[in-house]
């Protein structure tokens, strides 16, 4: 499992995905002395996927779980998940989903480069992969913050999927943005892995 460090999470003492072995699981933990105990496990019905993004969606209230894997039959459909803290349950089908072509025309309206490579007939076609690495929800607008690792990508969509707009890190600015979170104020943490280099921490100012 793994754990999503945002105070909203641990208000409702959830606080991990068990993504390693089926079933899949979301583990309720309360802390206890020196430790944190899981006091309830429910099985997710999404399917056996690798599961890394978490977050407190406040306006329903739900966790979104962003899956890293898709699916043959997805194709280039990404989707978000979300499980029901009133009720308890997670409905099995998405709750969001936007495409990895609406991705692209969106940096090419915008002027940014979408990176390419030739397929074995010969055609381009987009080398984004656009495997989810986590998700926040912006604590004013709602909008859902998505990273995506591989591709040093943060990309911001509303509640209905609509691509709002996206940024493309370089290596040096963050090699492997893993984790997002937003502060209350609005500003948003990134954390990112080293790449076989130094791990990195930044703070951006209020976002919109």
């Amino acid at each position: 499992f793994f754990f999503q460090a945002e105070d909203g999470i641990r208000d409702y003492k959830v606080t991990g995905v068990q993504t390693c072995a089926l079933p899949i699981l979301l583990l309720q933990l309360t802390p206890k002395e020196d430790r944190l105990e899981i006091v309830k496990q429910t099985e997710l019905p999404f399917g056996p996927k690798e599961y890394e993004g978490l977050a407190l969606d406040r306006n329903q209230p739900r966790i979104l779980i962003a899956p890293k894997s898709v699916a043959k039959e997805e194709k280039d459909t990404r989707v978000l998940y979300a499980f029901d803290l009133d009720r308890g349950v997670a409905a099995p089908d998405p709750v969001l989903s936007f495409s990895v072509v609406d991705v692209v025309a969106a940096a090419r309206r915008t002027g940014i480069e979408v990176p390419v490579k030739l397929t074995d007939k010969g055609k381009e076609k987009p080398q984004w992969r656009l495997h989810l690495s986590e998700v926040a929800v912006h604590p004013t607008t709602g909008d859902r913050w998505l990273l995506a690792g591989a591709d040093r990508m943060v990309l911001v969509v509303d509640a209905s999927g609509t691509v709002k707009g996206l940024h493309v890190f370089s290596g040096e600015q963050l090699p492997q943005p893993e984790g997002a979170t937003f502060l209350p104020g609005g500003d948003l943490v990134i954390a990112s892995e080293g790449a076989g280099g130094t791990a990195v921490l930044h703070v951006y100012g209020q976002t919109h």
